[in-house]
């Protein structure tokens, strides 16, 4: 039950933004990108900006069907920093770039060198 619950709600977020249309300064649309922990675990996660900046995520840690968690909140864009406020758990900063989102440290920071590409969620769908 868990499982179609979960397929039905990425299956509405994506077909909610299957266009690619191109707004500029638009923030909304979908994310996503695999990443890896510090122990070197692979990490799903997508991420949906809706237009009434609100937000969706789902993540997927190691490829396992039982480690779904899915996140709900709002976002506020400073500039080009993407603030994500989960409804319970710590805010997330990402810097919007160009079809993409890079996630920041606790500071604010770029993670930097050979892990920096571990970090990037890429547009795959815009807002209708």
């Amino acid at each position: 039950m868990k499982k179609m619950y979960l397929i039905a709600v990425a299956t509405a977020l994506l077909a909610a933004c299957a266009t690619h249309q191109e707004r500029p300064g638009a923030y909304c649309g979908t994310f996503e990108g695999v990443t890896t922990t510090a122990s070197g675990e692979k990490v799903l996660t997508t991420i949906q900006l809706n237009q009434n900046n609100q937000f969706n995520s789902i993540t997927q840690y190691g490829g396992q069907p039982d480690s779904i968690f899915t996140e709900q909140g709002s976002y506020v864009v400073n500039g080009n920093t993407v603030k994500i406020i989960p409804l319970n758990g710590e805010p997330a900063y990402f810097l919007s770039e160009k079809d993409q989102l890079r996630r920041l440290d606790s500071q604010r920071h770029l993670t930097t060198g050979s892990w920096a590409k571990n970090y990037v969620l890429k547009r795959t769908a815009c807002c209708k």
